[in-house]
């Protein structure tokens, strides 16, 4: 509790305004209780069971959580996902298509943990996956069609880019 208190002083805001650590750092807020969010890797439109299967095994023995997001819930925003205290939440059904492509997001991991996942990623030939993000303060508010066509204006930016190189 030194940590909250310190910087509650030395940022002249109440307590129950911090609630962000870092970028891609979350804390939930419970009654008087402060709990980190815990480590979460979530999948959207991620059909082949074998690949779904490698990447269980991969973050099992990490004791990161796997959660798959169902379509219906693409309309809602990312940080609701794993109840982020800031995101308002929509009971929004999409019924549209499906994302043209896997998506990940990456929740809670510090870098050397993503380091580990990504090259077990690599290692255990799952994928390709090239809609990856990390859920950060700004994308939290996003719903999955506007992080996805985010992740893809990327993709595609930066493989035109090594294209031309």
């Amino acid at each position: 509790m030194d940590f909250f208190k310190k910087s509650s002083a030395l940022t002249e805001k109440p307590l129950h305004a911090i609630i962000h650590v870092s970028e891609s750092k979350f804390l939930r807020k419970k009654g008087n209780h402060i709990t980190m969010i815990k480590e979460t890797v979530l999948l959207f439109n991620f059909q082949d069971r074998t690949q779904l299967r490698k990447l269980e095994m991969l973050l099992l023995p990490m004791k990161i959580r796997l959660k798959k997001v169902a379509k219906e819930d693409y309309l809602k925003p990312l940080g609701s996902f794993v109840n982020s205290p800031d995101v308002t939440f929509s009971d929004t059904c999409y019924d549209g298509e499906e994302l043209p492509a896997p998506m990940v997001v990456f929740v809670n991991l510090p870098g050397s943990r993503l380091d580990t996942i990504l090259a077990g990623i690599r290692r255990n030939k799952i994928g390709p996956i090239p809609h990856k993000a990390i859920l950060t303060q700004t994308n939290q508010h996003w719903n999955v069609l506007q992080c996805f066509k985010e992740i893809d204006a990327e993709h595609k930016a930066m493989t035109e880019s090594s294209s031309l190189s």
